[in-house]
């Protein structure tokens, strides 16, 4: 297992890419057969197909809005019984109209003992749906607000 890194610079100010990357409900709208909901300490993606559906609740920590120089960052930890896992969450200025966005995530099946083995195809899928998840993202801080 490796965790996955994914950098883009954004032609949106750092405070739009802020709000479009804790949009949490957006987030199900990138991710195939998958909707999001949060409660503001707690986000749960619940993804699937008719009846066969799982939950993947992820705790908020250390969630720290952008403001002057300083970036802004978030951690996600899955909590589930299906998958395992983190991610960070940054957005930092780069000038008038312009932000960075790095996102790092890693992601394991559970059990974590048989999980962590599984790196191989994990670590892959896990690429596939951060690069998606964050060219998803930067599309929307590009556009207008919704």
């Amino acid at each position: 297992m490796a965790p996955v890194r994914v950098v883009r610079e954004v032609e949106a100010d750092v405070q739009r890419l802020w709000q479009v990357v804790t949009d949490w409900p957006r987030h199900g709208d990138i991710v195939p057969l998958t909707e999001v909901v949060s409660d503001g300490s707690q986000v749960v993606g619940i993804t699937g197909l008719g009846p066969l559906r799982f939950r993947d609740p992820m705790a908020l920590r250390d969630m720290v809005p952008p403001e002057g120089d300083r970036p802004g960052s978030v951690r996600l930890e899955k909590q589930g019984a299906v998958l395992g896992g983190w991610a960070e969450i940054e957005v930092s200025a780069l000038g008038p109209g312009r932000s960075r966005l790095v996102f790092t995530e890693e992601i394991w099946p559970r059990p974590d003992a048989v999980g962590k083995r599984l790196g191989a195809v994990a670590t892959p899928l896990t690429r596939l749906f951060v690069r998606l998840l964050v060219d998803g993202l930067v599309r929307g801080a590009q556009d207008p607000p919704r």
